[in-house]
């Protein structure tokens, strides 16, 4: 337990020096909800040259995703998924911890939503994340007007903005490489 907690500080410490694009709201609407059936089954992680990494598989379900880190700890994470114009999307939110929690699961302890655009081809997967340095700047220099609080630590974005107003700003930028930029992607084989 006091592995957890220390854990869980380093975390928080992450989120709020604002890794990650999250949100108080979801990131969809009731009508943008679907199914991607192709997502369903084990995924494994690769790494960034493109080998597996070592342990078990991510399992994608229909409302969940069990992440794993190498030590084999898993966690659930509740999914979304959506689809806005011809691009899928995943939200993803904190779920009840099992018997232990990883890094994946701690990321999203906070009640908040993060979202990745997915993307398959034959056996392959992408998750691309919105990329926070791009969105904090366009945000400071009023190219993006989504709703927002700034946080003094550390100075991190943690957004306000409804699903009608992220279903615009993920419908403008879907396509655009700078705003789900490569670099921040999670790779996997099924």
């Amino acid at each position: 337990m006091k592995n957890f907690r220390v854990l869980l500080i380093l975390t928080m410490m992450l989120i709020l020096a604002g890794c990650i694009v999250q949100s108080v709201n979801r990131f969809y609407t009731e009508a943008s909800v679907c199914t991607i059936p192709s997502v369903a089954g084990e995924w494994r992680l690769l790494d960034d040259k493109g080998a597996p990494v070592p342990g078990k598989p991510w399992v994608f379900q229909d409302g969940k995703v069990v992440t794993y880190e190498k030590n084999g700890a898993p966690a659930d994470i509740k999914v979304t998924y959506f689809r806005i114009g011809e691009t899928f999307f995943m939200d993803s939110t904190v779920d009840e911890p099992a018997a232990g929690s990883n890094h994946w699961w701690t990321m999203h302890v906070s009640p908040v939503h993060v979202v990745s655009k997915i993307e398959i081809q034959d056996s392959r997967m992408t998750l691309t994340p919105v990329d926070y340095r791009w969105l904090d700047k366009a945000v400071k220099d009023k190219s993006v007007t989504l709703q927002h609080v700034r946080l003094q630590e550390g100075d991190s974005l943690l957004f306000t903005a409804s699903p009608e107003e992220w279903g615009v700003f993920l419908k403008k930028y879907a396509r655009d490489r700078a705003v789900f930029s490569e670099e921040n992607a999670l790779r996997f084989n099924r």
